[in-house]
């Protein structure tokens, strides 16, 4: 066996992704049990606290559960297979914060669900976990640390069409949630940040130099 395939079995099994995976799943094919884990805003303040984390086990829809497993699935999978054994901790850390952060900036929003905090965040924890290296990789995380940021501005501002992401009549998109989930990531990535600086100023300042270079030509 050559150290290629070695390398492939040594790598861990992404078993917090396999978890929650299976956790989303099952709660939506057993929907008796989604009164008991939905984010209920009333029954937490009542003391039934373990719904900041089991709210974000509960989907609303077929099409609301895929997207959100199939982000978590996808980069939680890479992530833990690059030897990331804090990012259970992350998923932890980002359930609790988003659904804090929802009880004191959304006091209306009665009842929340769903992976896409946690996803969303996940998806920039790899963004920005591509920095370290050097190569194509690097190149691919930067440009996609680039679009989450700027979906999560649009959605911020609201100009994100819902029915881009997936949402219907019975629910809508909460784009807190991604801020804070994406927050949680800056924060457990924060060694790369500066090499996202490095990497970005260069893209910003070269296009200006050149043309100051043209003009200078004419």
């Amino acid at each position: 066996m050559d150290a290629a395939n070695m390398e492939n079995l040594s790598r861990p099994i992404p078993i917090v992704t396999v978890i929650l995976l299976f956790v989303g799943i099952s709660v939506f094919l057993i929907p008796e049990t989604i009164p008991w884990l939905i984010y209920d805003r009333s029954a937490i303040l009542s003391g039934e606290v373990w719904r900041i984390f089991t709210g974000h086990m509960v989907h609303f829809s077929g099409s609301h559960l895929l997207y959100d497993l199939l982000v978590l699935g996808i980069t939680g999978s890479i992530i833990e297979r690059r030897n990331h054994l804090s990012y259970g901790w992350f998923c932890v850390l980002s359930a609790m914060c988003i659904s804090l952060t929802l009880l004191v900036f959304e006091p209306n929003m009665h009842f929340y669900g769903g992976f896409s905090g946690i996803a969303f965040g996940g998806f920039i924890y790899l963004a920005l976990d591509g920095f370290r290296e050097s190569g194509p990789w690097q190149q691919v995380c930067l440009i996609a640390f680039l679009l989450g940021m700027s979906k999560l501005f649009l959605e911020l501002i609201g100009q994100w069409p819902e029915s881009i992401i997936g949402a219907s009549g019975s629910f809508v998109s909460v784009p807190l949630s991604h801020l804070v989930g994406s927050l949680i990531a800056l924060i457990f990535q924060m060694r790369y940040i500066k090499t996202a600086y490095d990497e970005l100023i260069p893209l910003v300042v070269s296009p200006v130099d050149a043309k100051q270079h043209a003009k200078s030509l004419l």
